[in-house]
């Protein structure tokens, strides 16, 4: 019998323990004991199970279930150190995991008792299922202390800028500092780079200028990455220099907000008087360089890169390059080492002529989600009746058969409800999001209308639904046009002229019956290699 091995930890901490080497040696040997077959070791590292994350896109443990789904691990046999491993979600949330799981025809060992689920055992016996629903509850109840524990540590350490002890806490310190001897230490190289910049900005440098002087040598770099002006606009913003530190918390998009005022923490490296003077240098930076709304608006911001380097491509706004498009990472001296530049008003022509002459059929018949709400609705309707007449049936004869029909419809009506509710899910976001005929006729039609910054800017923003990246090929200037996800290119010479195309449809065969590729449909020099094995891939489907 095949076996799947699962195994996870929620932090970098327990990657460094004994977890990882426990969880395989323990599923090894409860696959040798039962002569069962391990094809597969997926590891979930660093994700919480108590939050879902292991479930969210992306993770393993959402990967086993969506296989499970379509029926690819039936009979196979899923091996967890414990069901904990799976999930400390609440308890409801586990049992329909399990139930869900089971039904695929999957088999859950538990290796470190010799536990097993299947769907025969949790359909004939329902204290299998009352044991893993009290274990599951169990086992969410010790993280939900755990997480409130470390909420309220967290936030008390975030309030004084200190641990309860009165030492100095490296989580909210900046990176020029460090903890030496449980106080708050000034890294002297370090501090010396962010004084550098505060002179540089009340010398009038510009902020690009200050990246590049800081990228020209390594040692202004403490972290991975590179300088930008953005970033060191934001450093030179904030107070953290001044040496005091802001709490924050996250939303629920999981973006960093606020969570009260700056306050007074560690040392600072700069003074009150220079702060403000490069506030004022920011200040008369900013009125006196044109506004964004005087400037013509680059339509195709935000999806053009580099083919070196990857990095963002931006228009030149000095008069020799304001109709050029620059590789920031070269401009900003982080890497790069294309010289090339390209002319924007052929690339614009060039995109605009092609790009919104792409069909597109929206999904339409039994396939879509619309009819499979319906499928479900009805096969829910029909179970809920079975259920009804088996139980009116129980209560006059107490059948034991009756009863095990009983919990096996429950459990199964639990499950649809959750398709069901999750089919909805992704039918309303879809009705959200615009059909693609729907943005080429947009666009389309606002072509024509280009004759001010409000109509760039929007048709910026349609062009950005439509097209996933133009990749920029610095050796012959040519650009590759990446289109909705990878469903379609094309290739543009530098003067804008289409020399090339493909789509995921028509790349499957050749005239003549043969497999075909996008390499061999638009050319093998594609630069971006990434997003090209995302065409290969679609190709195969």
């Amino acid at each position: 019998m095949d076996a799947l091995l699962y195994i996870r930890w929620s932090s970098q901490e327990q990657n460094k323990g004994d977890s990882h080497r426990r969880q395989l040696r323990l599923g090894e040997d409860a696959a040798k004991l039962r002569g069962w077959n391990i094809v597969e070791t997926l590891i979930e590292d660093g994700r919480s199970a108590y939050h879902g994350r292991n479930r969210d896109v992306g993770g393993k443990l959402a990967e086993i279930e969506d296989r499970a789904r379509l029926g690819n691990l039936n009979g196979w046999v899923l091996l967890v150190e414990q069901l904990d491993r799976l999930s400390r979600q609440q308890p409801i949330q586990t049992l329909n995991l399990i139930t869900s799981l089971t039904g695929a025809g999957i088999t859950i060992f538990e290796t470190s008792t010799g536990r097993k689920w299947d769907n025969d055992s949790v359909r004939s016996s329902w204290t299998d299922l009352l044991e893993a629903f009290i274990r599951a509850g169990l086992a969410f109840d010790e993280s939900d202390k755990k997480s409130k524990r470390i909420k309220s540590a967290w936030m008390a350490t975030r309030e004084r800028g200190a641990t309860k002890d009165g030492q100095a806490d490296p989580r909210i310190m900046p990176g020029w500092m460090e903890v030496v001897e449980g106080r708050y230490k000034i890294i002297e190289a370090r501090a010396q780079w962010i004084r550098s910049i505060f002179r540089w900005c009340i010398e009038g440098v510009s902020l690009t200028g200050i990246a590049r002087r800081l990228n020209a040598d390594s040692k202004s770099r403490w972290t991975a990455g590179s300088w930008a002006a953005p970033n060191i606009s934001q450093l030179i913003r904030a107070r953290n220099v001044l040496g005091e530190y802001l709490p924050q918390t996250k939303d629920q998009t999981g973006k960093r907000v606020p969570a009260g005022d700056w306050t007074k923490c560690y040392p600072a490296i700069i003074d009150e008087p220079t702060w403000q003077a490069a506030q004022a240098a920011l200040q008369r930076r900013a009125s006196a360089s044109p506004s964004a709304r005087n400037r013509r608006i680059n339509i195709l911001a935000g999806m053009v890169i580099c083919g070196a380097c990857f990095g963002p491509l931006f228009l030149g706004t000095h008069n020799k390059s304001a109709r050029r498009l620059i590789c920031r990472n070269r401009h900003q001296n982080s890497g790069c080492d294309a010289r090339t530049t390209y002319h924007y008003p052929n690339l614009e022509r060039g995109v605009l002529d092609y790009v919104l002459h792409i069909a597109v059929p929206e999904q339409t018949g039994p396939g879509s989600s619309a009819g499979l709400i319906t499928n479900l609705e009805l096969s829910l309707q029909e179970r809920k009746a079975r259920l009804e007449k088996l139980v009116d049936s129980y209560s006059r004869t107490g059948s034991a058969a009756m009863e095990r029909g009983i919990l096996s419809l429950e459990r199964e009506i639990l499950v649809g409800e959750d398709d069901l509710a999750r089919l909805r899910r992704q039918e309303r976001e879809a009705a959200n999001r615009p059909a693609p005929t729907e943005l080429l006729k947009r666009a389309s039609e606002l072509r024509g209308k280009m004759i001010d910054d409000d109509s760039r800017s929007h048709m910026n923003q349609l062009l950005r639904s439509l097209v996933t990246s133009i990749v920029m090929n610095p050796a012959n200037m040519e650009a590759t046009v990446i289109l909705l996800g990878g469903l379609a290119a094309i290739r543009l010479d530098k003067h804008g002229n289409k020399i090339a195309g493909a789509d995921a449809k028509a790349m499957l065969l050749d005239p003549e019956g043969r497999a075909q590729t996008i390499a061999a449909t638009i050319g093998s020099d594609v630069p971006h290699r990434m997003m090209l094995d995302q065409w290969e891939a679609r190709a195969d489907v």
